[in-house]
């Protein structure tokens, strides 16, 4: 075996980062502690990583879910939203590893804000054809 130090994340990344990809083979939860300061400073928009049961016992996902819900993240596992400990358990009980997304609110909400000025610049556009459509069909 090899001792590896622990560095925090926010000591080697001075940027903000858009997207985190946690990958470590067991280590997600210590992975993520260390970039917990990141996380309460808004610097991450989403996080993805794998949970497993086999080196992740009960506790220490309550610890790895509450460390993101904590700093805001809303997490997904495919179409299920994983907001609640009971929702986690719902959803995953019979699964051994499962992916899961995480979406920091501010990229969220700006997402959402967004979307909602594309459908009302395309709901103002289709209103507008529909007004050119109805003017032509009246002059014939």
């Amino acid at each position: 075996k090899q001792l590896v130090q622990e560095v925090l994340i926010e000591q080697v990344v001075a940027e903000d980062i858009f997207f985190l990809k946690v990958s470590v083979d067991g280590f997600e939860l210590n992975a993520l502690r260390t970039a917990s300061a990141l996380f309460k400073q808004n610097r991450v928009a989403f996080v993805a990583t794998e949970v497993s049961r086999q080196t992740m016992g009960p506790e220490e996902s309550k610890e790895y879910f509450q460390l993101l819900w904590d700093a805001d993240f809303q997490c997904r596992k495919g179409s299920y939203t994983l907001a609640t400990w009971s929702a986690v358990e719902r959803h995953l009980v019979n699964q051994s590893e499962y992916a899961v997304i995480c979406v920091h609110k501010t990229w969220q909400e700006a997402t959402l804000a967004a979307k909602d000025e594309t459908l009302s610049i395309s709901s103002q556009k289709n209103l507008s054809e529909s007004k050119k459509i109805g003017k032509s069909g009246s002059d014939s």
